[in-house]
Parts: C-alpha cells; sequence; structure tokens
C-alpha cells in the first residue's frame, strides 16, 4: 500500500513539474515586427509544439509588434491569441488557434445574493435558475449568477422548502 501511494505521488509530483517546465518555456523571438505565421514558426521551430488552425483565422500579412525578444509559452499564447477574436487550446503537444465563440449577446447581467432560512441561516446548497443559466448557493449561502436582462425571475429551490419565485 505504502509503495503504491509512494508511485502514485511521485506521478503527480513529475505531470507537475513537466506541466509547469512547458509553462515556463522560453520562446526567442526572432524579429521586433513580425507575422502571427512567422511567430507560429518561430514557435514551432523552438518547440515541439504543433500548431493547428484555419489559414482565414491568421492572416499572413498583418504585422504585430513584440514587446519582448524572450518570452515563455505561457504568456506568449496568452498575449497573442487570447483576445477578444482569437482563443487558444493546448492539447499534449499540439496547439490549436480558434475563433472565440460570441454568443449573441455580449453580456447579461451577473446577479449575485444569498440565500437563508427564516433565521437567516445560509443555505448550502440551493438551486437557484435563471432563463438559461443556473447555479448552487455556497457553504456560506451565497451564489453568483448571469442573467438576461435586469426583468428575468429566478427561482430557488432547496430540499424541504417551497420554491420561491424571486422577481
Amino acid at each position: 500500500m505504502k509503495s503504491l501511494m509512494l508511485t502514485i505521488w511521485l506521478s503527480l509530483l513529475i505531470n507537475h513539474v513537466v506541466f509547469s517546465q512547458k509553462d515556463n518555456l522560453k520562446i526567442e523571438i526572432c524579429s521586433d515586427t513580425t507575422t502571427i505565421k512567422e511567430l507560429i514558426t518561430c514557435v514551432e521551430n523552438q518547440t515541439n509544439y504543433t500548431f493547428f488552425y484555419n489559414n482565414s483565422i491568421v492572416s499572413s500579412s498583418a504585422k504585430i509588434v513584440v514587446g519582448d525578444s524572450i518570452l515563455t509559452l505561457r504568456k506568449l499564447l496568452n498575449n497573442y491569441f487570447s483576445n477578444d477574436t482569437l482563443s487558444f487550446e493546448v492539447i499534449k503537444n499540439h496547439i490549436i488557434i480558434k475563433y472565440q465563440k460570441r454568443s449573441e449577446k455580449q453580456s447579461g447581467i451577473f446577479v449575485n445574493g444569498r440565500v437563508h432560512d427564516e433565521n437567516f441561516n445560509p443555505i448550502n446548497g440551493a438551486l437557484i435558475v435563471s432563463d438559461k443559466n443556473r447555479t448552487l448557493s455556497n457553504l456560506n449561502g451565497y451564489f453568483n449568477l448571469e442573467v438576461e436582462s435586469d426583468t428575468s425571475q429566478l427561482t430557488v429551490t432547496y430540499l424541504a422548502y417551497q420554491p420561491r419565485v424571486i422577481l
């Protein structure tokens, strides 16, 4: 049993170190002004990562200004592939660049509150439902939920209590 636990612990430690090393991997940018495609080529030449993207997403002629000549891989990805238009996903040694999914409605309204009983004791695990979203209250009864509009109604339910609709 002890050797199994030690093996699991070492495996977790090694995975943590490997992932941390990948995040801290240094990339040397070849030029102060470059294109996204040149930046991708630069990363692929210096690492064992391969990029996947649709050519229409990554313009070959658009120039970008690189502030630092040496960046960690994580910072580079966040700086140039995580914005209003693009997002990225890392799967093993593959970096997938894709259009950022945008909902029809840019953003809703965030409602937060607290669910409690008649004695003002917090209720943990109450279900709060709006038009399209739902959440549970935390240990202290607090919740945060995005709603469609300021006229949305919330329904709060909990075992052994009557559902309550809040306007």
